[in-house]
């Protein structure tokens, strides 16, 4: 999304000066134990099929920062607004993959993929998407300070959905190194998909 500097290792970084964590005392990271950060997670992706707020409202931070995949930034309580739950006639199972967690005192970051799957009126979709969040220790548990999530590719194996919904899709879609086409979505039967290479 972003190709300035590393965006997750600014992103890191800044979330921990923010939280006057300083990760340079903390030595080398520990990495022998996920297990919380695995569990806690996919409880936490669970919750969205019924829009359940309560393990969101007590896992993240009052003051973090979420970024989603569409680039839209939010506070905790915006964030929790927008958990509403499956509309009618959709279903969906999420399960959490190649999670890592490292941990640097107070501080930890957990990179994980997000593979979803979604039945939206008959259709099957299938994403998967990349996040990383930042932690602190809070107390006695941990609490998310940041989220940031975007897409694992840019192709159309990233999100693959029947005729209705790519009867909707417009703009380029990738083909590959400096190969670009523009997606035309003549009929929800019909899909053109026309090459130029640069």
């Amino acid at each position: 999304m972003r190709k300035v500097g590393n965006p997750g290792v600014i992103f890191f970084f800044a979330a921990v000066a923010a939280a006057g964590m300083v990760p340079a005392h903390a030595g080398t990271p520990d990495t022998t134990d996920s297990s919380w950060f695995l569990t806690r997670t996919q409880a936490l992706y669970d919750a969205l099929v019924p829009g359940d707020k309560a393990i969101w409202r007590r896992t993240l931070s009052n003051d973090c920062i979420i970024s989603d995949e569409d680039g839209h930034v939010y506070d905790k309580a915006g964030f929790l607004d927008t958990l509403s739950g499956l509309p009618k006639g959709f279903t969906g199972l999420i399960k959490i993959r190649h999670l890592t967690a490292r941990v640097f005192g107070n501080a930890a970051v957990v990179h994980y993929w997000i593979d979803e799957h979604e039945d939206a009126l008959g259709d099957k979709l299938h994403t998967i998407y990349v996040e990383t969040d930042t932690y602190r220790q809070e107390g006695d548990t941990w609490r998310m300070l940041a989220a940031q999530s975007h897409g694992r590719t840019s192709g159309p194996e990233a999100g693959r959905g029947g005729r209705k919904w790519l009867a909707r899709l417009g703009g380029q879609l990738p083909l590959g190194p400096r190969a670009w086409a523009p997606l035309s979505c003549l009929l929800a039967e019909r899909i053109a998909v026309l090459g130029e290479r640069h």
